[in-house]
């Protein structure tokens, strides 16, 4: 049986990270890709938010058909050769939803990019990826943010800046 890969996606560049090296393993074990979209749907209010615009329930189908296409627009050229499917979900827990998914389609790993964030931003929006990792049945596959690298100058340089009073 061929081996499933579901690699997920929000439609951000932290996303695409993961798209090259899941793209390299399904080429290399010969699996079939899977990447989903959730729309999240705010619970009690009726509205969900795709791509940071609150939907209301009535407009989820339309708005499923605007996110799958740039869901496509997003992957173009990382999936060639191989065997994609776009999806587009949607749920009052994204994290949850991509698990669930998981459990009912048979896929052996969940790749997910995680954002970095922390402190408030953390608070409040929370971490998906953290939560997949707690919820899933399936092993998970984590692509952290880029680490930045910061290159000091060189520190005669600003001394002998300062005593030309620069």
């Amino acid at each position: 049986m061929k081996k499933h890969i579901l690699v997920t996606s929000d439609i951000s560049p932290e996303a695409a990270r993961a798209y090259k090296p899941v793209a390299d393993l399904a080429r290399l074990i010969d699996a079939e890709v899977t990447v989903l979209h959730v729309l999240f749907i705010a619970a009690n209010t009726g509205h969900a938010i795709a791509m940071g615009t609150p939907v209301g329930f009535t407009h989820i189908e339309g708005e499923r058909v605007t996110v799958t296409r740039a869901l496509e627009e997003h992957v173009m050229g990382h999936f060639d050769g191989l065997d994609v499917t776009l999806c587009v979900e949607a749920g009052p827990d994204v994290a949850r939803a991509i698990s669930n998914y998981a459990d009912e389609h048979d896929v052996d790993l969940i790749a997910i990019s995680t954002h970095g964030r922390s402190g408030l931003k953390r608070l409040v929006l929370g971490s998906v990826a953290e939560r997949v990792l707690r919820y899933a049945h399936t092993p998970v596959l984590c692509f952290p943010p880029e680490k930045k690298t910061v290159v000091a100058g060189d520190a005669s340089d600003a001394s002998s800046k300062q005593s030309q009073g620069a």
